[in-house]
């Protein structure tokens, strides 16, 4: 039996790959350049972590120069989903292909545990803790008139939803800890159930700590919201929803 969140790792990479396709052309290479570019495929992290490990400088990490000419060729992409393990230091300590192992692979993967850093995971107690996250690498000509840009991505599911509602928007205001909340706007996602409660919290923007960002979630678990409604004014679950906070004085 599949493990869900196999499933949904592959659901992921198959998405990301319908969403970057690029059509073949008959153009040449003439005043194109060869590209590499890695991206995060998705936020699928361990549940127990409130901060999943997030990438610094991705646009370091490969260079075209680290790969033969060949890798690169007008009117086609050629790409990779890489899986990294991540240490609670942040460090890069081991890099596998989803798929048979390659030259090219290979090749990447030396580069990026060689130079790729990310900010460490956390879990809930705001302990840091060793994580795996899956990157896209592409290669690619671009041409002048190239976009590289990903197409938008479809409505998620219960877009016609309504959105929760924070009953106490107090909860919303940090007191002003230095030592704690260095940025002044911190946010995240959680999940709030159809009976208001949340089920679960991961930070989009940090509070620039790993104890600010570990209160921040603990603040919200306690929260209670009106919970989301469908168009039949049913209660339901609501995922990922946004939460904006302010550190005031």
């Amino acid at each position: 039996m599949t493990h869900p969140r196999t499933t949904r790792t592959r659901a992921a990479l198959a998405t990301f790959a319908l969403a970057f396709a690029v059509p073949a052309t008959a153009q040449t290479s003439e005043g194109g350049t060869p590209t590499v570019m890695v991206r995060t495929v998705s936020d699928l992290d361990d549940m127990a972590m409130i901060r999943p490990a997030r990438p610094l400088a991705m646009e370091t990490w490969l260079k075209a120069e680290d790969f033969p000419p060949e890798t690169f060729e007008a009117g086609k992409m050629r790409g990779l989903n890489l899986k990294l393990l991540v240490d609670a230091t942040g460090a890069t300590t081991g890099c596998s292909n989803y798929g048979p192992a390659t030259d090219l692979s290979a090749r990447a993967c030396a580069r990026i545990v060689e130079r790729a850093r990310f900010v460490h995971a956390i879990n809930a107690a705001g302990t840091p803790q060793p994580s795996e996250r899956v990157m896209s690498v592409t290669f690619l000509i671009v041409l002048p008139a190239t976009d590289t840009r990903l197409s938008p991505a479809p409505p998620p599911m219960g877009y016609r939803n309504t959105k929760p509602i924070l009953r106490d928007a107090a909860v919303l205001q940090l007191a002003a800890a230095p030592q704690k909340f260095i940025e002044p706007a911190p946010s995240l996602w959680v999940d709030v159930s159809a009976k208001g409660r949340v089920t679960r919290c991961r930070i989009r923007i940090s509070t620039g700590t790993d104890a600010g960002d570990a209160e921040i979630c603990r603040r919200m678990t306690k929260a209670k919201f009106e919970p989301a409604r469908d168009p039949q004014g049913k209660n339901v679950p609501a995922v990922s929803h946004y939460v904006a906070l302010k550190v005031v004085p």
